[in-house]
């Protein structure tokens, strides 16, 4: 079960004014993920509280400019064999390894982008860790299914995504990674329209497994401006890629988004000859 930030009172005579979202006790530690109560009712940052004997000791996130603590909740889980906090604010995610003892940087699904819901309920859900939870995929109102490369929790990344709709109709979603080396990963998903959040209308609660539509694969950089379905009333269709051969053979490579799947060579020029 979710707890919640209505527990202060409940929790102030054993934490002082540290509000307590969830606890958990490992190895003789007792780990508690919550914020102070300050005065006049402020909140400080996202804290995780260690406590071992008669030590306390807090470890601070950066604080968030606009904190939306009535919608924050908390749950336990595994990555990688390990205990996380999964702490889920209005419009952003946070991870808190206990191993280490460490609060992931912000998670926050399309930065730079204006978008937004003003109903009272949350709005980010329907989350899944993926490929041995180095991904985080879920949806946001308004915005729709995201991913984020979690595998170093310190500069978490969200990947490029592009899609055949303007909003979230349950339509596959494809994102494209570029590695280290130069190679490309690409990845589809989906929102799971047979859930649907019984407080905000046409927001989805849960994705559909993603699935990798290829990896490590030697591609040419994809031509054109990369545009926000969320800005864009009317994106493409399809996503063009050219995977590098020899001796400078192009051969095309076609995702498409209406179907959320890869076509290559040939089928992908007769693909592309039926395009307006």
């Amino acid at each position: 079960m979710f707890s919640n930030l209505y527990g202060y009172a409940q929790h102030q005579h054993k934490t002082e004014t540290f509000g307590v979202q969830k606890e958990y006790t490992l190895q003789g530690k007792t780990y508690q993920v919550g914020r102070m109560l300050l005065k006049n009712f402020q909140y400080g940052p996202l804290t995780l509280r260690v406590i071992e004997k008669d030590t306390i000791t807090d470890i601070l996130a950066p604080m968030d400019e606009y904190p939306d603590l009535e919608m924050s909740r908390a749950e336990l889980i595994q990555l990688h064999g390990y205990p996380f906090f999964f702490v889920i604010d209005r419009y952003r995610v946070y991870l808190v390894d206990l191993q280490n003892e460490k609060i992931s940087a912000r998670i926050q699904p399309g930065l730079g982008v204006e978008y937004g819901d003003d109903s009272i309920s949350g709005t980010v859900n329907g989350f899944q860790f993926f490929d041995k939870d180095n991904y985080l995929l879920g949806i946001a109102v308004s915005y729709g299914v995201f991913c984020f490369n979690i595998s170093d929790l310190d500069h978490p990344k969200e990947l490029p995504r592009y899609t055949g709709h303007y909003g979230d109709r349950g339509q596959p979603y494809f994102f494209l990674e570029q590695n280290a080396d130069g190679s490309y990963n690409g990845l589809v998903s989906q929102s799971d329209t047979t859930k649907k959040s019984t407080h905000v209308s046409n927001f989805y609660t849960a994705t559909k497994k993603a699935t990798y539509l290829f990896r490590d694969a030697q591609l040419m950089q994809p031509s054109g401006t990369y545009t926000n379905p969320v800005n864009d009333e009317t994106p493409k269709s399809f996503v063009l890629l050219y995977e590098k051969g020899t001796n400078g053979k192009q051969t095309p490579w076609v995702v498409d988004l209406k179907k959320g799947v890869l076509i290559k060579g040939k089928m992908a020029k007769r693909f592309l000859d039926k395009q307006p």
